[in-house]
Protein backbone atom coordinates (compact mmCIF):
# COMPACT_ATOMS: atom_id res chain seq x y z
CA UNK A 1 0.00 0.00 0.00
CA UNK A 2 1.23 3.56 -0.99
CA UNK A 3 0.48 6.45 1.00
CA UNK A 4 1.22 9.12 -0.87
CA UNK A 5 3.21 12.29 0.93
CA UNK A 6 1.61 15.45 1.76
CA UNK A 7 3.48 17.12 4.27
CA UNK A 8 1.21 20.55 4.18
CA UNK A 9 -1.81 18.13 5.02
CA UNK A 10 -0.45 15.63 7.80
CA UNK A 11 1.90 18.55 9.11
CA UNK A 12 -0.41 21.53 9.07
CA UNK A 13 -1.69 22.82 13.05
CA UNK A 14 -4.50 24.43 11.70
CA UNK A 15 -6.29 21.15 10.44
CA UNK A 16 -9.33 21.05 12.73
CA UNK A 17 -11.15 17.87 11.65
CA UNK A 18 -10.37 15.36 8.88
CA UNK A 19 -12.70 13.20 6.96
CA UNK A 20 -11.70 9.86 5.07
CA UNK A 21 -13.65 9.43 1.54
CA UNK A 22 -13.37 5.99 -0.32
CA UNK A 23 -14.93 5.53 -3.66
CA UNK A 24 -15.55 2.23 -5.38
CA UNK A 25 -16.21 1.43 -9.11
CA UNK A 26 -16.52 -1.80 -11.96
CA UNK A 27 -16.20 -1.82 -15.53
CA UNK A 28 -16.05 -4.67 -17.98
CA UNK A 29 -12.19 -4.90 -17.68
CA UNK A 30 -11.08 -4.17 -14.25
CA UNK A 31 -12.40 -2.23 -10.86
CA UNK A 32 -10.84 0.06 -8.46
CA UNK A 33 -10.94 2.03 -5.18
CA UNK A 34 -9.23 5.87 -4.32
CA UNK A 35 -9.01 6.99 -0.85
CA UNK A 36 -9.33 10.34 -0.34
CA UNK A 37 -8.65 12.96 3.03
CA UNK A 38 -10.53 16.44 3.31
CA UNK A 39 -8.85 18.63 5.97
CA UNK A 40 -10.59 21.47 7.52
CA UNK A 41 -8.90 24.18 8.31
CA UNK A 42 -9.51 26.98 11.10
CA UNK A 43 -8.18 29.43 8.51
CA UNK A 44 -9.46 28.62 4.98
CA UNK A 45 -11.22 26.19 2.99
CA UNK A 46 -11.34 22.76 2.77
CA UNK A 47 -8.56 20.53 1.02
CA UNK A 48 -9.03 16.96 -0.64
CA UNK A 49 -6.08 14.71 -1.62
CA UNK A 50 -5.53 12.07 -2.52
CA UNK A 51 -4.70 9.07 0.40
CA UNK A 52 -4.32 6.11 -1.77
CA UNK A 53 -6.00 3.30 -4.51
CA UNK A 54 -6.24 0.38 -5.40
CA UNK A 55 -7.16 -1.42 -8.50
CA UNK A 56 -7.51 -4.94 -9.92
CA UNK A 57 -8.26 -6.62 -13.30
CA UNK A 58 -11.46 -8.30 -13.43
CA UNK A 59 -11.06 -12.26 -13.96
CA UNK A 60 -10.90 -14.08 -17.50
CA UNK A 61 -13.90 -16.39 -16.88
CA UNK A 62 -17.37 -14.35 -16.93
CA UNK A 63 -18.52 -12.18 -14.31
CA UNK A 64 -21.52 -9.74 -14.45
CA UNK A 65 -21.23 -6.27 -13.17
CA UNK A 66 -22.82 -6.32 -10.46
CA UNK A 67 -20.30 -9.23 -9.15
CA UNK A 68 -17.44 -6.97 -10.10
CA UNK A 69 -19.21 -3.92 -8.12
CA UNK A 70 -19.21 -6.47 -4.87
CA UNK A 71 -15.95 -6.95 -5.21
CA UNK A 72 -14.90 -3.59 -5.54
CA UNK A 73 -16.88 -2.65 -2.33
CA UNK A 74 -15.17 -5.37 -0.69
CA UNK A 75 -11.50 -4.05 -1.70
CA UNK A 76 -12.57 -0.55 -0.82
CA UNK A 77 -13.77 -2.00 2.79
CA UNK A 78 -10.09 -4.23 3.36
CA UNK A 79 -8.50 -0.67 2.07
CA UNK A 80 -10.04 1.68 4.81
CA UNK A 81 -9.32 -0.84 7.14
CA UNK A 82 -5.79 -0.85 6.28
CA UNK A 83 -5.37 2.77 6.05
CA UNK A 84 -6.99 3.29 9.40
CA UNK A 85 -4.39 1.22 10.68
CA UNK A 86 -1.63 3.00 9.12
CA UNK A 87 -2.19 6.34 9.72
CA UNK A 88 -2.55 7.95 13.31
CA UNK A 89 -4.85 10.49 13.20
CA UNK A 90 -8.46 10.87 14.05
CA UNK A 91 -11.18 11.27 11.34
CA UNK A 92 -14.35 12.50 11.90
CA UNK A 93 -16.00 10.76 9.81
CA UNK A 94 -15.13 7.84 7.36
CA UNK A 95 -17.39 8.07 4.34
CA UNK A 96 -17.78 5.60 1.43
CA UNK A 97 -19.00 5.93 -2.07
CA UNK A 98 -20.26 2.89 -4.06
CA UNK A 99 -22.60 3.80 -7.39
CA UNK A 100 -24.15 0.75 -7.69
CA UNK A 101 -27.72 0.02 -5.76
CA UNK A 102 -26.63 -4.30 -5.91
CA UNK A 103 -23.94 -3.22 -3.42
CA UNK A 104 -26.90 -0.83 -1.81
CA UNK A 105 -28.86 -3.36 -1.36
CA UNK A 106 -26.45 -6.58 -0.62
CA UNK A 107 -25.52 -4.34 2.29
CA UNK A 108 -28.38 -3.45 4.16
CA UNK A 109 -29.38 -6.34 6.48
CA UNK A 110 -32.53 -8.35 6.68
CA UNK A 111 -32.22 -8.62 10.20
CA UNK A 112 -31.14 -6.51 13.27
CA UNK A 113 -27.05 -7.50 13.28
CA UNK A 114 -24.69 -6.78 15.79
CA UNK A 115 -22.60 -3.83 15.84
CA UNK A 116 -19.15 -5.84 15.00
CA UNK A 117 -20.08 -7.87 12.07
CA UNK A 118 -22.41 -5.06 10.48
CA UNK A 119 -21.78 -2.54 7.51
CA UNK A 120 -21.88 1.01 7.37
CA UNK A 121 -21.56 4.02 5.25
CA UNK A 122 -20.07 6.02 7.33
CA UNK A 123 -18.24 5.12 10.46
CA UNK A 124 -17.52 7.77 13.15
CA UNK A 125 -14.38 7.75 15.24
Amino acid sequence: MVLYPYRDVWLNNAVTEYEMHGSADASNVAYGVCIYIRCLFTDGPAKLNLLTSKSKLAPLRDVSIPRKELCAALLLARLIDKVISAIDISSREIILWCDSMIVKKTLKPTRVLRTKSSCYYSREY
